[in-house]
């Protein structure tokens, strides 16, 4: 079968659009140089890790690297996070998938945040984080670190329907899509509209 990639970082978008709505509570609880890395979350660490395009055009760069055929296909992650991403790509490709939960890439502060307010960050909102395939992941992933994208191989799609998620010795599998934590959290709070959000998103990026 084919190995299994990401690229860029789980519920780093969830975790901007918490820091941007809930920046006076963040505040009052973490350090004012947190808070404000956290709106720019992906931005910051792609730059940290030599890419240097914005993260609005790392999806161009991961397609050419499909056109090239060192990438066989490129999936975004977006509402219902990483975990749903997994599971559509899985049923796209009729098949299995067995996966690290140590490898999934997520920022400290993400986990800081979500772990704040009850967020689960593997069903969390997560535009920015690629799923890739690959016939060769270690070919894939030397030539993507090379262009200074930050990418780990988290496992393999295999044979079969079970989805597995590793955790040293045990393994489970994954369950149903669920709803998305970072909509069912705002929503509990009255959020703002989407374009309300995006709008301060972009804000918070410049």
């Amino acid at each position: 079968m084919y190995d299994i990639l990401a690229a860029g970082w789980a519920a780093a978008e969830a975790s901007e659009t918490l820091a941007l709505q809930c920046a006076q509570e963040l505040r009052r609880h973490f350090p004012v140089s947190f808070c404000e890395r956290s709106e720019r979350l992906r931005r910051h660490y792609l730059k940290e890790a030599g890419f240097s395009g914005t993260p609005e055009e790392l999806a161009a760069f991961l397609r050419a690297f499909s056109e090239r055929k060192v990438l066989r296909s490129v999936r975004e992650a977006g509402e219902g996070g990483i975990f749903h991403a997994l599971w559509d790509l899985a049923e796209e490709e009729g098949c299995g998938f067995s996966v690290s939960m140590k490898k999934i890439p997520i920022c400290q502060e993400t986990v800081e945040i979500c772990e704040y307010f009850g967020v689960n960050p593997y069903y969390a909102r997560s535009r920015g984080l690629f799923l890739l395939t690959a016939e060769d992941g270690g070919k894939a992933l030397r030539a993507l670190q090379e262009a200074g994208i930050p990418a780990e191989i988290l496992g393999e799609l295999c044979p079969g329907r079970d989805k597995l998620l590793r955790q040293k010795e045990h393994s489970r599998c994954l369950d149903r899509p669920q709803p998305d934590s970072l909509q069912t959290f705002l929503a509990g709070r009255g959020a703002l509209p989407e374009t309300a959000i995006s709008a301060r998103q972009a804000e918070g990026r410049r």
